[in-house]
């Protein structure tokens, strides 16, 4: 199996911290799967997130792992997603500015953020997506939308996008992420 792990920056600039997050996982991942990476670059993220797909198909990797620039993330991150064996999921992480939510949405809308669970959105900074999935998606597949009058970003159009396809998302829950703002938010 081929992994592309999707490395977004908008300025092509990388944090430390994520530097060593993903040095770490790519070295604890030899022998679980063959790994590519895939540098994406732009102002607008849809736009990165875009060409990660679009490396990814190039190098024909089966999974892609998009992992933003200003997550930080445990060594066994991409193993952990792997066992899970879902189309999508992924991690999910604190909004970097105050009131620090979590990022997503559980499916039952409890709140309840344990363990594997189903999830109605996902956030994309920390997500592992089965190649697939695109073929079942509008193009292009990362895009900002509109719900209730308001501009939705990237992410949750992405994660309408799934659901309207029958593509369920899942976050692992337990994972634990950083997102690193003017310090790292846990």
């Amino acid at each position: 199996m081929l992994v592309a792990i999707g490395i977004p920056s908008g300025t092509g600039l990388v944090h430390q911290e994520y530097a060593m997050s993903l040095v770490g996982m790519v070295g604890l991942s030899r022998g679980v799967c063959q790994i590519g990476l895939v540098r994406a670059m732009s102002s607008i993220v849809a736009n990165t997130r875009n060409q990660m797909v679009a490396g990814a198909r190039d190098m024909k990797a089966d999974k892609l792992l998009m992992i933003d620039s200003d997550i930080v993330f445990p060594v066994n991150t991409l193993a952990t997603l792997l066992a899970h064996d879902k189309q999508v999921v992924g991690g999910l992480y604190k909004r970097r500015t105050p009131p620090h939510e979590v990022l997503g949405e559980p499916w039952d809308g409890t709140g309840d953020y344990t363990g594997l669970t189903r999830m109605r959105a996902v956030p994309t900074g920390c997500l592992l997506i089965d190649m697939s999935v695109f073929d079942h998606l509008p193009r292009p597949h990362f895009r900002f939308g509109v719900m209730n009058d308001m501009i939705v970003g990237e992410d949750i159009q992405f994660s309408l996008d799934c659901t309207k396809a029958g593509i369920e998302l899942w976050a692992d829950c337990d994972l634990e992420l950083g997102h690193i703002g003017e310090q790292v938010i846990r």
